[in-house]
């Protein structure tokens, strides 16, 4: 039987493998296509796919052909590449499909069906960057004659896999060797990934004897390089339409024990199904956290595929031959994710209800910001008239108010003409106030939540180590101390601000301006 043919009875393939590994790829309608594999409508880069029927219509062949970073980098991978260029690997992907059994419920009870085309099995093939020029010229060829594969239509499709392989033994065997690791896989309709391979496999028999002999760096490599092949097959099989592509790398891989029994095969089964669940109530929980409305639908998003997990393949359990498909005993704690969605849309109402009270209160805010300018700018202008200068040098003349019978107008116009930036930031003020007492929701104020939690860190901050240093020196009183010390700190952070503010505008009044002007207020007030 050839590796692209996926077997119809007996065991798994992956049954007996020293190295074998569970996961699933996200399908919202449980039915994934094949077709789509490698398509433009996924938007991948660098991609290079052939997605064809063979003659008879009975298979399908796909082979997709991409170039990704398999280290994370706060610089982008197009220029870490010219200082690194061993953080690239070229993956290749070549399967046909199969037949395969397919679960499925109505209602509550377990159906299956074979599915002519229920499975997509074959090889994942990693081709890494060689430091020797010489070998990574030759590199350079094999990947291209491998997009001249995949680009040719006039060659029918079941010859193709065959022909990739061909490439990749011929490349092994040169003058100039490229060195590459295989792992076969099957991936099934219901998004069930199963990658397996062994150690002559994953190194090839021409190596497999000097590999052994290093050891270590090879058996890294067959720890990382699985996983990240699942996150290439994740991205070029389905389309990230309610996520980004980095979020599907919390879903895992996971690495199963070797049977010897019945029963492990039931713990295999059970453990990654689990880990599944796990890690889809992983990413929900990652995008509650973040409070924004967009990660609130992502997370709606994310729970419709929760729900179409744990609907069919988290109630079923693989039996140990395929012939005799899926049974429903599973043991498998479930998530309550319909209270969960309640929850974030719930969450997500909140949100959008404070962005929209968020823009009005900008809105707000700017229109009361403006009008103070504009009532500064009036009272600039009616202060000649009010007070005109007696002589001829308008800046050092003396002003001759005009008597009124209450002068608390003219002061106030005065005033406000003589301080802008103290008038304008009072009126300011004076709409924040207002705007909190109307909606009773201080949350709405614009930065307030960064400046409190920049505060809240920086007084924590001190009193932990005043506290901590008391402590050392006496037994009680340290957190007493630390209180102490946040609140002081607090204090003069706020009163430091103010004060701050007041320089600025160049209007720092002093204690006995502050009494003076009250009294005087309250003064024009009741007389």
């Amino acid at each position: 039987m050839s590796m692209f043919d996926f077997p119809a009875s007996g065991d798994p393939p992956w049954a007996h493998m020293p190295h074998s590994y569970a996961g699933w790829v996200p399908t919202i309608s449980g039915h994934l296509s094949f077709s789509l594999i490698g398509s433009r409508e996924l938007g991948l880069d660098g991609c290079r796919s052939f997605n064809r029927q063979t003659s008879d219509g009975a298979r399908r062949v796909v082979a997709v052909l991409q170039r990704r970073a398999a280290q994370d980098s706060i610089i982008t991978r197009r220029i870490l590449k010219y200082f690194r260029p061993e953080i690239e690997q070229d993956f290749l992907l070549i399967g046909c499909s199969g037949q395969a059994i397919t679960p499925y419920f109505r209602g509550d009870t377990l159906k299956s069906s074979t599915d002519g085309q229920g499975v997509l099995a074959g090889l994942l093939v990693v081709i890494p960057h060689d430091a020797e020029k010489n070998n990574e010229n030759a590199r350079n060829k094999l990947l291209d004659d491998i997009r001249a594969v995949l680009d040719d239509e006039t060659h029918a499709a079941e010859s193709v896999p065959d022909r990739l392989v061909n490439l990749l033994d011929q490349a092994k065997i040169a003058t100039h060797t490229v060195g590459s690791y295989r792992m076969s896989f099957a991936l099934f309709r219901t998004g069930e990934f199963r990658l397996w391979f062994d150690m002559p496999q994953f190194l090839q028999s021409n190596v497999y004897a000097q590999a052994v002999e290093q050891g270590i760096m090879e058996a890294e490599t067959a720890r990382i390089l699985p996983s990240q092949s699942y996150f290439f097959v994740k991205d070029v099989a389905h389309l990230h339409y309610h996520h980004e592509p980095h979020s599907d790398q919390l879903l895992p891989l996971v690495q199963l024990k070797a049977p010897s029994s019945l029963t492990s095969v039931d713990t295999n089964e059970h453990d990654w199904r689990r880990d599944t669940l796990w890690g889809l109530a992983r990413v929900v929980a990652q995008f509650r956290r973040q409070g924004r409305i967009n990660d609130y639908k992502k997370a709606l998003g994310i729970l419709a595929y929760a729900d179409a997990f744990q609907s069919t393949l988290a109630r079923v359990r693989r039996q140990p031959k395929l012939e005799t498909g899926f049974d429903e005993k599973t043991n498998l704690s479930t998530y309550d994710f319909a209270h969960l969605r309640a929850s974030v849309e719930a969450m997500e109402g909140l949100a959008e209800w404070r962005r929209s009270g968020g823009l009005q209160a900008y809105a707000i805010l700017a229109g009361v910001f403006f009008s103070g300018a504009t009532l500064w700018t009036a009272a600039v202008q009616i202060r000649p008239i009010i007070c005109p200068v007696a002589g001829t040098d308008a800046p050092t003349g003396q002003r001759m108010c005009l008597p009124y019978a209450n002068d608390s107008a003219v002061d106030l116009s005065l005033w406000v003409a003589q301080h802008p930036g103290l008038f304008v930031s009072s009126v300011f003020f004076l709409g924040v106030t207002l705007f909190t007492l109307i909606f009773w929701d201080p949350a709405l104020i614009p930065g307030r939540k960064l400046f409190l939690s920049l505060l809240s860190r920086i007084t924590k901050a001190i009193g932990v180590s005043v506290a901590r240093r008391v402590q050392k020196s006496a037994r009680r009183g340290a957190d007493y101390a630390g209180w102490i010390a946040a609140l002081a700190t607090l204090s003069a952070g706020l009163a430091g601000s103010a004060t701050f503010a007041l320089w600025t505008l160049g209007a720092l009044p002093t204690v006995r301006d502050w009494i003076l002007g009250g009294l005087s207020w309250v003064w024009h007030l009741v007389v």
